[in-house]
């Protein structure tokens, strides 16, 4: 990766919102397509959002500030030992209310950083163009 340039890493064209494109674009952030996750980086901040649970082991590899958890994932436990301290684990709007009660519990209980917009609404990352 380099400069403001889209490295595409996967054989498949992702379906990407025209939200993300407008940002990426405005904010000159890069993004990597990886086993049907899409890694974006803005200066130092990295933000990990997998389209599947099979892509979390590589992620977390990855160690991003922020990862998505995926609707898709049934037991958060298995990922836990992968998570790096500098990680923060996102349970956004897309995982049932349910769920995310059941994985914030977990998290509490293990003491893994973690942001649920469910308990604190919509996440604000500090990435400020000017």
């Amino acid at each position: 990766m380099q400069g403001n340039k889209m490295m595409q890493l996967s054989g498949k064209s992702p379906t990407i919102s025209p939200e993300i494109i407008a940002a990426r674009s405005y904010y000159r952030i890069n993004t990597i397509f990886v086993l049907n996750a899409e890694l974006y980086r803005y200066h130092q901040i990295s933000i990990a959002v997998p389209k599947n649970p099979e892509s979390l082991p590589s992620l977390l590899k990855l160690s991003p500030q922020y990862l998505f958890l995926p609707e898709k994932l049934q037991n958060i436990e298995p990922i836990l030992s992968l998570v790096n301290a500098g990680t923060i684990l996102v349970i956004d709007g897309s995982v049932p209310n349910w769920k995310a009660r059941k994985w914030s519990q977990i998290l509490k209980e293990r003491q893994v950083k973690y942001y649920s917009t469910w308990e604190s609404g919509a996440l604000q990352i500090p990435i400020n163009k000017f």
